[in-house]
């Protein structure tokens, strides 16, 4: 959904790709050992007390986005800082971090990337909210990344592709061959079809196995 309307995954068609803005991940506590979801009020408390005592890692464990990145649920490859700040949302107009107490405080805001360079990955040098902005009930996000040199990318359309199948312990029984098949081989009751047949490096009515 986040790439919908790109016409694919342009992340496989360019050196670099970043994804950045309100992504509505949030903070999400776990239930507790009888299955009993936190209430909103626990939520906040818990959150707010992670946050007094600077304790990202705490914060990062229930963090919604991180969760899916590493189940590989949503932009799979991608990656993105740790946020080792305060949550960029829900908070009052003003300068600095005061949260909305009806919200969890959650890390909405987000940049991720993703690189098709073997040799040397992307390295965040900045990745930061601006606390003073004051005109949203979120702080926004800038980054400064390291890109390393860019090296040709393999993207030729027309390059022939090779798909290889291996058929392992593959059992057949009653088999009734074609009647062209008794004037050539008795012993080869299986064919394979490519359907289409360009899908072939070297196109043929049937592949016999």
């Amino acid at each position: 959904e986040i790439l919908a309307g790109t016409g694919g995954d342009p992340s496989v068609m360019a050196h670099h790709a970043f994804v950045f803005g309100d992504l509505n991940y949030r903070v999400a506590f776990p239930t507790s050992t009888r299955g009993i979801a936190p209430t909103k009020e626990e939520s906040w408390a818990v959150c707010a007390n992670l946050i007094r005592r600077k304790d990202w890692k705490g914060l990062r464990e229930s963090d919604e986005l991180e969760k899916a990145l590493r189940e590989k649920k949503i932009l799979c490859g991608f990656r993105t800082p740790m946020c080792k700040f305060c949550p960029t949302f829900k908070l009052e107009r003003r300068s600095g971090f005061h949260y909305d107490k009806k919200r969890t405080p959650s890390y909405t805001d987000r940049i991720l990337w993703k690189s098709m360079q073997q040799n040397r990955s992307i390295e965040p040098l900045i990745y930061e909210p601006i606390s003073s902005f004051a005109t949203s009930d979120h702080k926004p996000m800038r980054g400064l990344f390291f890109l390393p040199e860019r090296q040709p990318l393999n993207l030729h359309r027309d390059e022939k592709r090779m798909l290889q199948l291996t058929f392992k312990k593959l059992k057949c029984k009653s088999l009734v061959p074609t009647p062209d098949l008794f004037q050539s081989d008795l012993d080869t009751f299986l064919q394979i079809y490519c359907e289409p047949q360009s899908l072939l490096s070297q196109p043929k009515p049937s592949s016999k196995l």
